[in-house]
């Protein structure tokens, strides 16, 4: 498969997706075009809630998903797993995807802007390389970011996504919990997909009503307990002819009990 063809490095997403059921769009939308490549972030509450992290390149948006979301902090490295490639009208998608369909749920466009790689050069030679160093010019992150491949698992390439330690770096800095409002609707919250048999919105149980006349049962009161060293021990012969090492009860049921000492 030769990078350079973006319809060749979209059928994984073709084939992944039915567009007569999902508002996703297909590869054949024309995406408008831009001075510079773009980069988007999708809050994605599908499975899990996690954020999509898409950047343009070679005609195509690589994609990544981030469980944690970006961090602000250069110290905190947050693991991106590389996912297949959507088109570029993507960039500008938002709204419900249908529960039975690839990756069901909402899906916010969280952040939005343009990028460039640093030092300027070839972004597909760095992204072949494993090391993505990207200058951020987005509404909520701005400034230098890595993206870094480490090993691959399950089929899938892992990467480690953090901030460079530049002007906009800030320590214990939440922009997901800050920031958590889609800068296209500015819609905050999101609903993933409906699980088989369990409703969305969960109606509180309803009160017990007193039935008119009952008299309220009281709690039955534990048997009272000596301590096993003011206990002795005392043979129950009248009934079942066995010692009575239980306390207030003989496995036979007999009536005799231990009898506390002073």
């Amino acid at each position: 498969m030769k990078t350079s063809d973006p319809q060749k490095r979209l059928r994984r997403y073709r084939t992944k997706r039915d567009f007569q059921l999902t508002p996703e769009p297909s590869p054949e939308v024309v995406a408008p075009k831009s001075s510079a490549p773009v980069f988007v972030i999708h809050k994605h509450d599908a499975t899990r809630l996690h954020y999509d992290l898409r950047l343009e390149i070679g005609g195509v948006l690589v994609s990544w998903a981030i469980p944690k979301g970006p961090s602000h902090d250069p110290t905190v490295k947050r693991l991106a797993v590389q996912t297949e490639d959507h088109p570029r009208s993507y960039a500008d998608f938002e709204g419900h995807i249908p529960d039975e369909q690839y990756g069901g749920g909402d899906s916010l466009l969280w952040e939005s802007g343009t990028f460039e790689v640093v030092p300027p050069g070839d972004a597909q030679a760095q992204l072949k390389r494993g090391h993505l160093e990207v200058l951020l010019h987005g509404a909520k992150l701005k400034g230098r970011w890595h993206l870094i491949r480490t090993r691959p698992r399950g089929g899938k390439a892992q990467w480690l996504f953090f901030k460079a330690k530049d002007a906009y770096a800030k320590a214990g800095y939440d922009v997901t919990v800050e920031r958590p409002e889609s800068v296209k609707s500015g819609q905050v919250e999101t609903h993933g997909p409906r699980k088989p048999g369990v409703l969305r919105h969960k109606q509180p149980a309803a009160p017990v009503r007193a039935v008119p006349g009952a008299r309220a049962r009281r709690p039955r009161a534990s048997p009272r307990r000596w301590p096993v060293h003011r206990l002795r021990r005392r043979s129950c012969w009248s009934a079942c002819g066995r010692p009575c090492w239980r306390g207030w009860r003989c496995p036979t049921r007999c009536t005799t009990r231990r009898t506390p000492t002073r």
